[in-house]
Formats: C-alpha cells, sequence, structure tokens
C-alpha cells in the first residue's frame, strides 16, 4: 500500500499512448480504487504495470473496449478480494470480448463476471463511509462511464473516454458544474486533432459513396467491432439510394445493441452466410467465394468490416487486400488508426503505393478516405470540461504524449491557464493531488 496519507494518482497504464488504460486512486493510504484494466494495441505494455505490493481495494471497469477492460480477467484473478463494478451493457459486452481470448480459462472468465456488481448511471456507490462512487454517461459507447469519486467532501473526476456529441445511437455526456473538484482526469486523444462534425460525416460519407457508385466500384469500412461498426451502419442507412450494406463481424455485439436500440434498424443487417475466419484463425475458403462473387457482382454495395485499425489477421484486412488494388474501389477509414497499425499505413499511403497486409504485398490503387466518427470528445470539449468543474488539478492522459505536452505548455504561458497545476504523467509514477 502507499505511503501516502494524501490522495494519489497512479498511472498503471495507457496514460501517454493509446492502450493497457488503467489508473489508480488512492485515497488516504487506506482504500485504493483502479479504474480499468486494459489490454495492448501496440503499446509497450501487454497489461497494466503495477507495484507487486500495491493493494487493489475496487475496480470500476469504464466501458468494453479491449484497451480499457481487456485484462480484466488477469486483474480478478491477482486481486481474488477486490469488488468490480460496471454497467449491465459493459458487463454483456465484456463477456464476448474475454470469451474471444483463447489465453483466459472458461472458469475465470467466469469467475470474474459472476464478481462484477452492476451499478447503473447515477447510483452512489459507498465504498467505506467516507468514500463514495458515482458514474455517469460518458457516451462513447455503449454502457460507457465517467467515474466520479468523493472524499472527505472533496470530488475527484475521470472523464475515462468520453464523447460530448449526439452520434446516432448515443447521446451527447453532459457533465453538472461542480464545486470543490480537486482532481481532474481528462482523456485526450484528440487534444491535437481536429474532429469533424456529425453532417460533415454524413455528407462525405455520401460523397465517397456515390463517386464509388458512380464507377462501378465498392465501398470496404474497417471500423471497430463495438459502437463504430453499428454507428456507421445506422449512419448509412441515412443515405439514400439503392445499394446493398453488409457487415462481415461484430456479430455478437451487434446483438447486444439491437437489445438495447431496438428501433435503431440494426435487426435489418445483411450478412454472409459463412464465417470469413475460423475459430483457429485460418480462412475459410468457401466463405472467401462469397465475399468474393459479391466483389465481381455489378451492383452497388458497402462492406462494414471488423476491426478498425485493419490489425493483420482480421476481416477488414482481408477485405482491403481485395479491394486496394482497383481504382474503381474505395476504402473509408472512421476509427483512431495507431500511427504504427496497418490502418494508419493505408491512410498515408499514395497510389501506386505496396504496403503488406497478412504478409502480402498490396498495391493500393482505391481512394483511401479518413472520415472521423470519433467517439471521444475534442479539445474544445476538454477545455469547456475544465470550466465546468474548475479543477484544482488536471491530468491529462489516454493520448499521445508530444500532443498532450505542447497543450500543457500552451496553456501554462497564459495567465488564466498557470492559475491551475496541469500534469502529463509517466507510467509507474505516484503523483499527489
Amino acid at each position: 500500500m502507499t505511503k501516502y496519507k494524501k490522495p494519489v494518482y497512479f498511472m498503471c497504464g495507457g496514460g501517454v499512448e493509446i492502450g493497457c488504460s488503467s489508473y489508480v486512486l488512492c485515497f488516504g493510504g487506506e482504500y485504493s480504487v483502479c479504474v480499468d484494466w486494459g489490454g495492448g494495441y501496440n503499446s509497450s505494455l501487454e497489461e497494466p504495470d503495477i507495484p507487486s505490493d500495491q493493494i487493489i481495494d475496487a475496480l470500476h471497469i469504464s466501458h468494453a473496449h479491449h484497451d480499457h477492460c481487456g485484462q480484466v480477467v488477469s486483474f480478478a484473478i491477482r486481486y481474488p478480494n477486490a469488488r468490480i463494478f460496471s454497467t449491465e451493457p459493459t458487463k454483456e459486452l465484456c463477456e464476448i470480448i474475454w470469451s474471444q481470448n483463447k489465453s483466459f480459462k472458461d472458469e475465470d472468465v467466469r469467475m470474474t463476471l459472476d464478481r462484477i456488481e452492476i451499478v447503473n448511471f447515477n447510483d452512489i456507490i459507498y465504498l467505506t463511509d467516507d468514500l463514495c462512487m458515482m458514474v455517469f454517461d460518458s457516451g462513447h459507447i455503449l454502457g460507457s462511464a465517467s467515474t466520479y469519486f468523493i472524499y472527505e467532501g472533496e470530488i475527484f473526476v475521470l472523464t475515462n473516454d468520453v464523447c460530448m456529441r449526439d452520434r446516432g445511437l448515443l447521446k451527447a455526456a453532459k457533465f453538472p458544474k461542480l464545486d470543490g473538484v480537486r482532481l481532474l482526469v481528462r482523456e485526450c486523444t484528440n487534444i491535437g486533432r481536429i474532429i469533424e462534425r456529425k453532417d460533415f460525416f454524413q455528407s462525405e460519407m455520401t460523397n465517397v459513396t456515390r463517386k464509388v457508385f458512380d464507377r462501378g466500384g465498392k465501398v470496404v469500412v474497417p471500423a471497430f467491432s463495438i459502437d463504430r461498426a453499428q454507428a456507421v451502419y445506422r449512419s448509412l442507412k441515412d443515405i439514400p439510394g439503392n445499394f446493398s450494406v453488409f457487415m462481415d463481424g461484430a456479430k455478437a455485439t451487434t446483438s447486444v445493441y439491437q437489445r438495447y436500440f431496438p428501433d435503431s434498424g440494426l435487426s435489418e443487417i445483411d450478412r454472409f452466410s459463412k464465417n470469413l475466419i475460423n475459430f483457429n484463425g485460418s480462412l475459410n475458403r468457401a466463405a472467401e467465394k462469397e465475399r468474393t462473387d459479391f466483389l465481381r457482382s455489378s451492383g452497388p454495395g458497402i462492406v462494414i468490416a471488423t476491426s478498425g485499425m485493419v490489425s493483420g489477421g482480421t476481416i477488414s484486412s482481408w477485405w482491403s487486400r481485395q479491394v486496394a488494388p482497383l481504382s474503381k474501389n474505395a476504402i473509408i477509414l472512421v476509427s483512431y488508426q495507431d500511427p504504427d497499425g496497418k490502418g494508419y499505413e493505408l491512410s498515408e499511403a499514395n497510389t501506386g503505393d505496396i504496403i503488406d497486409l497478412d504478409g502480402i504485398h498490396t498495391t493500393v490503387n482505391c481512394d483511401v478516405v479518413r472520415i472521423n466518427l470519433s467517439g471521444h470528445m475534442t479539445r474544445f470539449d476538454g477545455e469547456n470540461v475544465e470550466g465546468l468543474l474548475n479543477p484544482a488539478t488536471v491530468i491529462y492522459t489516454h493520448g499521445q504524449i508530444t500532443e498532450m505536452e505542447l497543450y500543457v505548455h500552451l496553456k501554462n504561458k497564459t495567465r488564466k491557464g498557470r492559475r491551475r497545476r496541469r500534469i502529463v504523467p509517466r507510467v509507474r509514477r505516484w503523483v499527489e493531488v
């Protein structure tokens, strides 16, 4: 247990990169709460890193994305006495993610699920006599939540991944104006980026798809299986015209979304009859033929394929290999792209460039368009949240370190900015707040 007697913050992972997100708040050296225990993408960690003697009393799973919940089963094994909290949709989606992880035993997945205590938005959970927790809808994906702690009359807010805009199925997060906020930990995925408005996304999708259909091509949209695939499908259904939309992958997660959004039209999704990738990771040749026949057909069509970063061995990687060589086609990237990932490499490719997809040299002749349907708040949203909460200290996390440090540097140069303590922490460092 930490030696600090005042509240302290510890970054276990994900603070200065996207992956292995996990943060610990220790209150008075007596009670430690962890928010998230994620898995890695292209991060330097496979799972969060924390001192071996640190006791964790409780864990809140903010939402069901791999980089936030992917290693919670390992957490449950390591901390058998810790309480684990999540919303009901987050638990359902986590079950899908954990069940697909071949490194987890079925009994460990079941044990973890059985230990989860369901918390609803706006509920108050008393962790000790002096410490309570509340969660609020963060608008990022189905079931996602921001975490609030109240300790000895002071408020500690973790935005977690948060979206401040309505996005079809989901409503924008709303932060209340509060007094007495001691600490704000805010996500910074988009702190250095300009994010398009929803109406811009819709109009650009319409423009790109019409151009491709006019020249007889097909469109592939790589998308994360949780939320992004469903949001893209909902947006595409609003585009006028007679064309087919198939979703390849995200079957289990979409079934969860269908239950929570019964009037969304998700029950009408067209799918191919056979799974492209077998359970052992090999390609299903009969399924390949079905999709190849679709590509050769004359009618206009769009395929939403997982995963969103075009990672190796995924459905979206296979589709990208098929459509990239032909100039009549297009790939539309709607998700965050890790700078070390294949999706980012595709987005930076010039016509005629050759990139490696699944070990196959692939010539990129099609249009590759980035239209960001972001589920994260913008830089300006973050500034508005800081203004509403007026925290004494702000910790910037879950972003690219150079962008966060530049932002803090520019803020500290202003007279108003110097009134607030601003920190870009490092992994395995205690920060007294």
